[in-house]
């Protein structure tokens, strides 16, 4: 039986399109990891969202995001409340100083985005996201 060349293999190509990525995140966006950033989008977003749907709209485990959520609090930008209506509940709210910190990174999210888009030829741009939802199985 013959190896496949590694690079014709899929998940190679994923995960070293993510090292590249990730690398240009870290150099435009030192002061949060893309999870961080998510969990505050979507936080600036849908304000009072419970844990478990943030957990699920960021696609990150509960008990990552428990750690996460712990370093965003104890930096300021986001607070947790039991849900009086339910005490195993959790609402998370951003703070001001989380949505400042957010706006103060827009221009810096941005040049990594369009980072990724410089990266291949314009042609094939439009296709890009849709592949990559369609890998994430996210639906539009």
């Amino acid at each position: 039986m013959r190896v496949q060349p590694l690079d014709d293999t899929p998940m190679h190509l994923l995960r070293r399109a993510l090292q590249r990525a990730t690398a240009a995140w870290q150099t435009e966006v030192p002061e949060l990891t893309a999870p961080q950033y998510a969990t505050l989008s979507v936080l600036a977003e849908h304000p009072g969202i419970d844990q478990s749907a943030l957990a699920q709209a960021t696609a990150i485990d509960r008990s990552t995001m428990t750690a996460l959520l712990d370093r965003l609090s104890s930096r300021g930008w986001l607070v947790r409340e039991t849900d009086p209506a339910n005490r195993r509940r959790h609402i998370v709210r951003i703070t001001p100083e989380g949505r400042a910190l957010l706006d103060d990174l827009e221009p810096a999210v941005r040049r990594v985005n369009q980072w990724t888009f410089d990266q291949i030829d314009k042609e094939r741009v439009p296709a890009l996201l849709p592949l990559l939802r369609d890998l994430a199985g996210i639906k539009p």
